[in-house]
């Protein structure tokens, strides 16, 4: 289980800006209804074949029963990625790098992550599951949510699903201190990024930004603040010596990529290779 997941947020306007300060402020992250997820697929990874009368009319004609849109109206879902620099993501759900990436700790909500699985045809459940209509709700409730098409596998996703039938919230509580950072999107508006830095502060939440490599085709993550010096040293080494003169911790040390003790031995290599040394 990761330590450390992200959520990336789009901030384009006052709603959604509002719902990333009230994650910095309350350590807590909206989750929509199943049935207002971005992939018309959702769910219909995991099916079954209906074995009461007329359970075979929908599928026949290449359609999911009615039974998953009443199992998706029923559930609330939050998904969180083991990716933060991911261009594809920041793209389609940062809005075009003018949002944000929040770094979500773990260990408040770890009994209720499940990794998504990626598969490259639907997963159909056995004969039993079709029996009734009850067992095949069931069935699907438990598995539906943590199945993709292949296609999304770069999305590296995990989620917490939970019925909002029963007057639950309409949000995950994070815990204290849930929130480990957030990263600010480089077309991210200089108004927002001032009141979103303005929260963070408030709540002593360490805020980074993307910083783009276009030599390198490849972004990092480095602090807020941190602008490059053009005298010929290497990126690597000036974030280390900005870090150690500002007193301020690496995002890798943040999120638990790097231990700190290679952190501190080395500021030249890339922090993808320190993983695999």
């Amino acid at each position: 289980m990761p330590e450390v997941l992200y959520k990336y947020k789009a901030v384009t306007n006052q709603k959604e800006l509002n719902r990333v300060i009230d994650i910095v402020k309350n350590c807590r992250i909206y989750a929509p209804l199943a049935s207002k997820v971005n992939d018309p697929f959702e769910g219909t990874a995991v099916t079954f074949a209906p074995n009461w009368a007329g359970g075979s009319i929908y599928p026949n004609a290449g359609l999911t029963p009615p039974i998953l849109d009443d199992a998706m109206s029923q559930f609330r879902l939050l998904s969180l990625t083991e990716v933060y620099d991911s261009p594809q993501m920041w793209a389609h759900y940062a809005s075009s790098y003018s949002g944000v990436c929040v770094c979500v700790k773990t260990k408040h909500i770890v009994c209720s992550l499940k990794p998504v699985r990626y598969v490259s045809s639907p997963m159909r459940l056995g004969p039993r599951y079709g029996e009734d209509y009850d067992t095949a709700k069931r069935a699907l409730e438990e598995s539906a949510w943590f199945a993709k098409q292949r296609d999304w596998a770069y999305e590296q996703e995990w989620r917490v699903v939970y019925p909002c039938n029963d007057g639950g919230s309409e949000y995950v509580e994070l815990g204290e201190s849930g929130v480990a950072a957030v990263v600010l999107g480089v077309n991210l508006e200089k108004e927002h990024i001032d009141v979103i830095r303005w929260h963070c502060r408030k709540a002593q939440i360490p805020v980074f930004k993307v910083y783009i490599e276009s030599w390198n085709l490849r972004m990092r993550i480095v602090p807020a603040d941190f602008e490059p010096t053009l005298d010929g040293s290497m990126i690597d080494d000036q974030i280390g010596r900005y870090c150690y003169k500002e007193g301020v911790e690496p995002f890798e040390r943040i999120t638990g990529i790097v231990p700190w003790v290679i952190i501190q031995n080395s500021f030249t290599m890339n922090p993808r290779e320190k993983e695999l040394t």
